[in-house]
């Protein structure tokens, strides 16, 4: 693939670097890992370990792609 966008990173290989508590790998490939909101948390508890400092803005992120979804189907 070419171009601007990255090449997808399996699950699997995602999976195992949380598993690892790669944090530093997982934030630097973020927008290449298609993360559900299990995963997403599992990094945000991985952060609050690792970088806690980092946390907060980290968390109003997954907020707003948790409420983008819902607003769209009419979820309060």
């Amino acid at each position: 693939m070419s171009g601007l966008r990255s090449p997808h990173i399996a699950f699997p290989v995602a999976s195992a670097a949380l598993h690892a508590e790669r944090l530093a790998w997982l934030l630097e490939h973020q927008g290449q890992i298609s993360m559900d909101s299990g995963f997403e948390l599992a990094v945000c508890e991985l952060i609050s370990r690792k970088d806690p400092e980092h946390l907060l803005p980290g968390s109003a992120e997954f907020a707003k792609r948790l409420v983008a979804p819902s607003a769209q189907q009419g979820v309060d």
